[in-house]
């Protein structure tokens, strides 16, 4: 992954204080490796369903809009791995997931590798939203896994890496895991 640095450190308790933002988070890189290891995969029986939504979401016939219990999922995950406990709640919402990790990391203007990234998806200021994963940064525009993207009937919604400008209209920040 273009921009994948990763950090030899290893915090042995338990939890974490916040970290400066300009230091990458273990936990991000980890989350961002699982979200590229998952990508193709998406609905298998109707929109918004399947196998991998029941996976994601840790129930059987889920059936909503998954971008957030992607990225929740990716997250959780990433805990785990590192034996460290996550610090805020996993959430299928995504601006609601995105303050969350704001709160118990950072937000930061210029995002990172392992960053996560959130656009509003409704009327302005609505809880409606989507959120990604930050794969690669460069001078004027980023990439991101995101989930949930592309409609079941055209293309089946899938988890995908996603070339994105910085100044896309709807584009609402970046956040840092802690």
């Amino acid at each position: 992954v273009e921009g994948f640095e990763q950090t030899k450190e290893r915090n042995s308790t338990k939890s974490r204080t916040k970290k400066k933002s300009s230091t990458q988070s273990e936990e991000g890189l980890i989350a961002l490796e699982i979200a590229l290891s998952l990508i193709g995969s998406g609905e298998d029986r109707a929109n918004n369903e399947g196998a991998f939504i029941d996976q994601i979401f840790r129930r059987e016939n889920a059936s909503a809009n998954w971008c957030a219990a992607f990225v929740s999922y990716c997250i959780e995950e990433a805990y785990k791995k590192t034996g460290v406990e996550m610090p805020f709640e996993r959430s299928g919402g995504a601006k609601k997931l995105f303050k969350r990790i704001g709160k118990s990391g950072s937000f930061v203007e210029r995002p990172i590798v392992g960053d996560i990234v959130v656009w509003d998806r409704g009327k302005p200021g609505s809880w409606q939203g989507h959120i990604g994963i930050v794969s690669s940064v460069s001078e004027s525009d980023f990439v991101s896994v995101e989930g949930n993207v592309g409609s079941y009937s055209k293309t089946r919604g899938a988890v995908r890496n996603i070339k994105h400008n910085f100044n896309e209209k709807k584009l609402e920040g970046f956040a840092r895991l802690p």
